[in-house]
């Protein structure tokens, strides 16, 4: 997608351009490369929306300590009475979360929401991946995990210099969630 709405304003938050000017080097560049497919999955993926992808901001790594402050931007979210804001009902991944996080989720609710643990949890997939961040983060697990073949792959080619989307794709079609059906 590059053309509709919630990908332009993506775009245009994530500042791709200005970063890349800032980078001194081709293994910034590379990184940043990375950081670009991490975030635009996490965005759509997780949440859907501008307004979830402003309260998380733009990561810079992958770790359990982003993975908590994710955590915490929901939970706030959530007390706020933001939930139908931060999660988009235009895509099925955020809309599930978005149902769990109904005014009336209960504190049990929110714990398998956030960390798929206690006595609501989810048991078994997809089910913990469409209905629990545990289970989202997973997929952003292997994610991170192959945005280095996704970055190459999606490398001009060396004799014509012109881009494909074909080989990224292919690259992400090997995440579950992320292939195409």
């Amino acid at each position: 997608r590059r053309c509709d709405r919630p990908t332009r304003e993506l775009w245009r938050f994530a500042a791709a351009d200005e970063r890349f000017r800032l980078c001194a080097s081709d293994e910034e560049r590379f990184h940043l490369k990375r950081l670009l497919v991490l975030n635009f999955a996490l965005w759509r993926f997780v949440g859907g929306t501008l307004h979830f992808a402003r309260a998380v901001g733009f990561l810079s790594d992958w770790t359990e300590r982003e993975k908590e402050w994710i955590r915490e931007v929901v939970r706030k979210a959530f007390h706020a009475g933001q939930v139908n804001q931060m999660f988009s009902n235009a895509y099925e991944s955020p809309n599930k979360l978005r149902v769990q996080l109904s005014p009336k989720a209960d504190s049990a609710k929110m714990q398998s929401v956030l960390y798929n643990t206690g006595p609501k949890a989810m048991i078994g997939e997809p089910t913990a991946t469409f209905f629990t961040l545990q289970g989202k983060f997973a997929v952003m697990d292997l994610i991170w995990q192959v945005s280095e073949d996704v970055v190459r792959a999606a490398a001009p080619d060396p004799l014509t210099g012109k881009t494909s989307w074909r080989p990224a794709t292919d690259v992400l079609g090997r995440i579950p969630y992320f292939g195409v059906s």
